[in-house]
């Protein structure tokens, strides 16, 4: 974060150079008062102190070319305006990363991912169009393949985990059930809202926490695929 003492006044404090809207109202606790310039950019404040170093601005996927600059900040996605772009467009997929050893406090340390992860956390890459589950497949090259009906819990709790020491099959529905004894305080429902029972087939977890209807998510994927079929028809 840039020194509050040399930002001019009006300006973002983060140091983006771009100038603030005036604050309608006063608030103390955020330094506010009405009418004068707000200190930070709407997502600003928690911005990192160290920006990427604009002469570098190579593509992080390894291509060689040159990004362009970040019309916007975008915190979430690592993106500050003016700046490099971490990747080109639609290059994002391209990038793999490689197992780093970390100690996260279990009995060996962690083989955390050091690509992109899901939403939920783990860690998955797309080849060839297909999406592959890097904690399956990492289970699969120590182990053989794993039966119908099973599925690979993380016994040391990191989702972005590939050590295949720290990875055991599980029956979905001993799966299903050794989650929600470590969520207590969750009310499992026994039906989705749609009606389809929440059965061990029919039930996926989002987020480690949250049941997923299947029958649901099939449905909303085949109309997202019709919609989109005729459209390109249309």
């Amino acid at each position: 974060m840039q020194d509050h003492s040399t930002v001019p006044y009006g300006y973002c404090h983060c140091g983006c150079g771009e100038k603030t809207n005036l604050s309608r109202q006063t608030v103390v606790k955020r330094g506010l008062k009405k009418g004068e310039p707000r200190r930070f950019l709407q997502g600003h404040v928690n911005l990192p102190s160290i920006k990427p170093d604009p002469s570098r601005g190579l593509c992080e996927c390894g291509c060689g070319q040159r990004t362009p600059l970040a019309a916007q900040t975008k915190q979430a996605r690592g993106n500050v305006k003016g700046y490099p772009l971490r990747f080109c467009y639609g290059h994002e997929a391209r990038f793999v990363g490689t197992p780093v050893v970390t100690d996260t406090g279990f009995e060996t340390p962690c083989h955390l991912w050091s690509g992109p992860l899901a939403k939920n956390g783990y860690a998955r890459i797309k080849r060839d169009g297909k999406e592959i589950r890097l904690h399956r497949h990492y289970y699969e090259q120590a182990f053989g393949p794993i039966p119908p009906g099973y599925d690979v819990h993380h016994r040391c709790h990191q989702r972005a985990c590939l050590n295949p020491n720290h990875l055991v099959i599980m029956l979905r529905d001993d799966h299903l059930a050794l989650h929600r004894a470590e969520l207590p305080g969750i009310q499992w429902r026994t039906h989705c809202k749609y009606g389809h029972e929440y059965t061990p087939e029919n039930t996926f977890l989002d987020c480690g926490k949250y049941q997923k209807c299947v029958t649901c998510s099939r449905l909303r994927q085949q109309a997202t695929r019709a919609r989109k079929k005729a459209e390109k028809q249309g």
